[in-house]
Order: C-alpha cells, then structure tokens, then sequence
C-alpha cells in the first residue's frame, strides 16, 4: 500500500496564535490513538497535493517538527462553501493493530454487457465504511460488473469478497451498490395549437373584401344629380 509524507510544524494557540500564520499557510490537527491533540501549520499547496492524493484511506507519514513520524489518516477536510478553497484540515494518529473506521473509495470494473444494450450503469455508493486494522486498509474496494447482464441487475455490499480482515456494519450488507436502470426518454410535449378551418380566412374572402372597400370608395367620389340620382 502507498504511504506519503507530510512535514508539519506545531502551531502556538492563543488570541495570538492566527498572526503567526501566513497566507501561503494553512492551519490543522491531528489526534487520536495515544497521542495529546496537537495543532499544526503548513506550506498550503504542499498540505493540499498531500491530503488529495492520499484521499481518506491511505497512510500518511506524519511528522512533526521534524519528529519521529506517525501514521495518520485524514480524518476531515473543511471547505470555504463558496470558493471550496482548503481552510482547515484534521488528521488521526493510528496505533499499529488497533481497529479504526474508515471510508474506502468503491470503483467498478469490467463492462456490463447491459451497458452495451443501451441501459444505464447506476453506481448508488461511492464510498464504504469498513472497520479494520491500519496495515490491513485496502486503497479500494473494486466491484466486478461484467455479469449485469440486464435491467434490474444488482451488486449488493454482501455479494462482495473482501481480502483481509474487513469488517463492515450489519445494516450495510443489504444495501445496493450499482444497478442496471433503463433508459428512459423524455416525453416532449407537442405546443402546436390545432387550427380551424374557420378560422383561416380564404383568398376569395380577401378579394371581396377589396372589391366592395373599392366599390365603396367609388360612390363616394361620383356627385349627385339634381334629381337625387348619382
């Protein structure tokens, strides 16, 4: 497994404490097995590759002010809700052979041949919490899919065979983690208004409409006779 390391410096506390910070730097802790909550800063981009790359289920080697280093894990990431910047980030401290929970990515593999039939391939969890020992955290958990064969087709967590000794919550092993769902299309509402025939007027309307506006316009330019008669 893939372990990374993280050089941290131990952060002073206080009112005073946010002066010492500066911009290009960011602020965290770390806790856990055996170890006194300890507050930390850091290089921000170098924190940030760090924490991305090792995700929530692979092994950082942490140390601190130059320090022997700890196997910590990251614990919890904090996001500015707007620009999602890094504002702040926790890391627990592990102790060799001691349980913890922790969130393994689920990646699918292979191809479904129902995906090649048109339907959809709908993966329902993306993360799964297991209970297990530091050295036993597999980086992921892979679902093989190339028997969903067609709609309706379903991977529970308990149809999974995990190497190692993973434990995993009663209430999860019932549960779906991809399905194959059908296609379906959107119903496009037809907007065209239905026309009587009523209502369109004919060409031979339109003529003799013109014709007795100008028959009109005729009798009103002839002057009358004398006798009334025009």
């Amino acid at each position: 497994m893939q372990t990374y390391k993280l050089s941290l410096k131990r952060r002073q506390t206080g009112k005073a404490a946010r002066k010492t910070v500066s911009d290009r730097e960011i602020m965290g802790v770390v806790y856990g097995q055996g170890l006194e909550t300890t507050p930390l800063v850091g290089d921000y981009r170098t924190v940030k590759k760090i924490l991305d790359q090792a995700g929530t289920s692979r092994i950082i080697k942490l140390d601190i002010d130059g320090g022997e280093p700890i196997d910590v894990l990251v614990k919890d990431l904090d996001h500015e809700p707007v620009s999602n910047v890094l504002r702040h980030f926790d890391l627990l401290a592990l102790k060799k052979g001691e349980k913890i929970d922790v969130e393994i990515p689920v990646v699918l593999i292979g191809e479904a041949p129902a995906a090649k039939l048109g339907h959809v391939v709908h993966q329902l969890i993306d993360n799964l919490e297991v209970r297990t020992t530091p050295d036993n955290i597999p980086e992921s958990i892979e679902v093989d899919i190339s028997n969903l064969n067609e709609v309706g087709d379903t991977i529970h967590v308990n149809d999974l065979k995990f190497e190692g000794d993973l434990e995993i919550e009663e209430g999860w092993l019932e549960q779906p983690i991809v399905k194959i769902d059908e296609v379906r299309e959107l119903e496009v509402e037809d907007t065209t208004e239905e026309v009587s025939a009523d209502d369109v007027p004919s060409e031979h309307g339109e003529e003799e409409e013109e014709v007795s506006a100008d028959e009109s316009s005729d009798d009103e330019g002839k002057p009358k006779s004398e006798d009334g008669e025009s």
